[in-house]
């Protein structure tokens, strides 16, 4: 008989499995060169800081892991990002703090992108 524990390890592992590839197939050209261990290793960080902002839904873990390889892992904690951090420590439930910094991360881009700094 599979115990609930052994039921949520299963689960957990299922699912940084599915980050791994996930991040594979969509940041393949900044993680080229990343090898199998140090891809699940940032996973498994991005993980934890997402629940310790209190990100529990799969999809808003996975928000997180995308804009920790996007920006960096540990961007929130960067003078370049202080508008993250912000975000991160309002109100609201964990995941609608990560959907709103991802919005914003993508207005940011944006701005970037179309009026380049010259």
């Amino acid at each position: 008989m599979i115990r609930n524990a052994q039921m949520d390890a299963l689960a957990e592992a299922a699912f940084e499995h599915y980050l791994v590839a996930h991040l594979r197939r969509h940041f393949a050209g900044p993680l080229e060169g990343c090898g199998e261990a140090s891809l699940r290793a940032l996973v498994r960080r991005a993980l934890r800081r997402a629940a310790a902002y209190g990100v529990s839904s799969r999809a808003g873990l996975c928000r997180y892991v995308d804009l920790s390889v996007a920006l960096g892992e540990g961007f929130e904690d960067g003078p370049e990002h202080a508008w993250a951090a912000e975000i991160l420590a309002g109100p609201g439930t964990g995941d609608a703090r990560v959907e709103e910094l991802a919005g914003e991360a993508v207005r940011r881009l944006a701005d970037r992108v179309l009026r380049p700094e010259e």
